[in-house]
């Protein structure tokens, strides 16, 4: 199995409806939700740029916007509650991470200071990018050390 950055760690409630709604308004918004058995073939033919856009219009100043669904064939459970009550299957886990991981967090939280795409982050200092790194891990995981603490108490893999 292959983690690749932090989506299965972010606490989450049944998504899947919400998920639905939110990529309904980035469809209206670029022009995508004329014709619901297309949607899908149109939203890929659309630029990147603008369908961040049309989320950020959407939900501005967050990045919570698309979150791991669960509850079909091919995640049944909450990740999260799986982990927690100890029902899963252990597997050899390949971990990895991104150059800049996590500044996405950061220009989308104050996009007139870094920019829309990050372009103006180099501006960012070490002391303010550590302290709005703070912030933000506070709001994504709000009770952190207990998240550790409960992971850390796996014992049966």
């Amino acid at each position: 199995m292959i983690m690749e950055s932090g989506s299965p760690a972010v606490p989450t409630q049944d998504t899947k409806l919400l998920n639905i709604a939110f990529t309904e308004q980035i469809a209206i918004k670029v022009g995508c939700a004329t014709n619901r058995q297309s949607v899908v073939k149109c939203l890929k033919d659309v630029e990147a740029e603008d369908l961040e856009r049309a989320e950020f219009e959407t939900m501005p100043k967050t990045t919570s916007h698309f979150f791991p669904q669960y509850g079909d064939e091919f995640l049944p459970k909450n990740p999260r509650k799986s982990v927690s009550s100890g029902e899963f299957r252990c597997k050899k886990l390949l971990i990895g991470n991104n150059l800049d991981e996590g500044s996405v967090f950061v220009s989308t939280s104050a996009p007139e200071i870094f920019g829309f795409f990050g372009e103006k982050i180099k501006q960012l200092s070490p002391p303010s990018g550590a302290k709005q790194a703070e912030e933000i891990i506070k709001s994504i995981l709000p009770d952190l050390q207990s998240t550790v603490k409960s992971l850390s108490q796996i014992t049966h893999c």
